[in-house]
């Protein structure tokens, strides 16, 4: 896009950026939670929700882990963004805590909610719409990928964003975004023309380039620390059908797997349109472990060379692998559509359940945490093996899934990064090639709950403990798939954190997000 380009975009494409801070009211009396809830009833009476309401239950329902569905004292949900402005500027002068949910897709309670608050819901904010002239989808904070990719996909554009179709468009791309397009574009955050912003003050402003530049660069994986992002602007590529699907094989194959993942990660520079994930997946019904691996190529190419370390492992329990659209493969990978992969597996395995989800679902309770280290097999099979005994402490659960999920991180997608202007989640690429383990599990009951946190914690500090050990950790912490009691910002750098504290200041002089938006990571 030419610098004339752009800035024809930002002038023409979005007037209520240039939206002023609405009058703040006259008296800062601090209110209580359902006080808040009056005084928006007051000036939004048809988009203010209580418990009793069908619209609050659909609010409350939305949230991906049973966990996260708190009970707000009511539900805000706009219909425009100058709502969210002026909506922000009354709850602040009077002290309201509040969250703000896009997705609503992090499993911890409070990330997107709140109890004895006000929730806003962003989900009456979801227009996606296309420029082709100038490349760029202009997307609302209220958006799902699943719409994204649906409307996209049907202009034959695709943006570089992740693996799931049902997380919210905010959470994933403030925390960085990491998905198919990774190796060939960067981080979703990196592809992001434009933000359009609510500050705490309740203006409406551009954050690019060109315009508020501090604050573009810390919302490249600053989290909601900042403001409520509203529309995100974002670069567009073509992009047809693709090539993949997921392949599982017997826990037995892990060295030959382990070593497949090292290659691939060392390698993916040469070919950056494959993207692979390896997850040694134990389902409680029928106890077992088996490795799941979701392929993705870009394009309908089938059994790519980049996958051979993977394809000639042998024997194969389950393949989906086809050609097939981008809505497609995420949403096999999701769950919501994997019922050929699932008929599969259990006729070779005797899975007892109804779907695969390699990533967070609403099934169940659920629990989702990373670490990061070298691109090692030998470091990679000892974790494995560390959750493979893990799991063993609560094999008993009822509803039980546990996941070791590997993912590469190689240092293509840092490069793509800094040449697009850098981002604050501090990899640089001179830490060479990374893997992301994620831990994920889900569950049914409650009194469960204890249990698998404290065997979740005892792996995490065990994978950390041996990665130091052999001098193959590393410090980076993926905001996206991290604990509540992680602290992903440490691992972007003491400079990177400086930075975003020095910004939020000067954004936010009063601290609203800070300490009223209690959700999320804070700085």
């Amino acid at each position: 896009m030419t610098l004339v380009n752009f800035l024809l975009l930002l002038a023409l494409s979005y007037s209520l950026a240039s939206h002023a801070a609405p009058a703040a009211p006259a008296a800062a009396v601090v209110y209580a939670p359902k006080d808040c809830c009056a005084v928006l009833s007051q000036n939004f009476s048809s988009a203010v929700f209580l418990p009793d309401s069908s619209q609050y239950s659909s609010t409350t329902s939305a949230y991906w882990s049973i966990q996260a569905r708190l009970t707000s004292t009511c539900v805000f949900r706009p219909l425009r963004s100058e709502d969210v402005a002026n909506a922000v500027v009354e709850l602040a002068a009077h002290s309201c805590q509040f969250a703000i949910k896009g997705g609503g897709y992090t499993a911890w309670a409070g990330a997107a909610n709140i109890e004895m608050g006000v929730t806003i819901d962003l989900g009456g904010i979801s227009n996606v719409q296309l420029n082709k002239q100038n490349n760029v989808a202009f997307i609302s904070a209220g958006a799902s990928w699943n719409d994204v990719y649906d409307y996209l996909g049907s202009q034959g554009v695709a943006v570089a964003a992740g693996m799931s179709v049902s997380s919210g468009v905010g959470g994933l791309i403030l925390g960085g975004g990491n998905g198919f397009f990774s190796a060939q574009h960067g981080f979703t955050c990196d592809s992001v023309v434009n933000y359009v912003v609510v500050l705490a003050n309740g203006s409406l402003v551009n954050a690019n380039r060109l315009e508020n530049p501090d604050l573009y660069n810390v919302l490249k994986g600053g989290s909601n620390n900042f403001g409520v992002v509203v529309r995100f602007d974002i670069t567009v590529f073509e992009q047809g059908d693709m090539w993949g699907g997921l392949v599982t094989y017997p826990n037995s194959t892990t060295a030959q797997q382990v070593n497949a993942l090292a290659a691939f990660t060392d390698n993916i520079v040469n070919d950056p349109k494959g993207s692979s994930m390896s997850s040694w997946t134990y389902d409680g019904g029928s106890g077992q472990t088996n490795v799941v691996n979701s392929y993705v190529y870009t394009e309908p190419t089938a059994y790519p060379p980049v996958f051979q370390n993977f394809t000639s492992i042998n024997p194969v329990l389950a393949n989906t692998a086809r050609t097939g659209s981008l809505l497609d493969f995420t949403q096999e990978l999701q769950g919501s559509n994997n019922t050929r992969y699932v008929n599969s597996l259990k006729t070779n395995t005797g899975f007892s359940g109804s779907s695969i989800v390699l990533l967070s679902s609403a099934l169940s309770r659920d629990l989702m945490a990373t670490l990061t280290f070298a691109n090692d097999p030998a470091v990679m099979s000892q974790v494995v093996n560390l959750s493979n005994i893990a799991v063993q402490t609560v094999k008993n659960t009822q509803g039980l899934v546990w996941s070791a999920h590997l993912q590469p991180l190689p240092r293509i997608i840092t490069e793509h990064s800094i040449t697009g202007g850098g981002n604050m989640l501090g990899l640089d690429g001179t830490q060479g090639n990374l893997i992301l383990f994620i831990l994920e599990i889900s569950w049914s009951n409650s009194q469960d709950d204890a249990s698998i946190n404290n065997a979740a914690d005892a792996l995490l500090a065990e994978v950390k403990a041996y990665t130091k050990i052999v001098e193959k950790d590393n410090d980076f912490i993926y905001l996206n798939y991290a604990l509540h009691s992680q602290k992903p910002f440490e691992g972007y750098g003491s400079a990177n954190l400086e930075t975003m504290k020095r910004v939020s200041k000067k954004y936010d002089p009063d601290g609203v997000w800070q300490n009223l938006v209690k959700g999320g990571f804070k700085l």
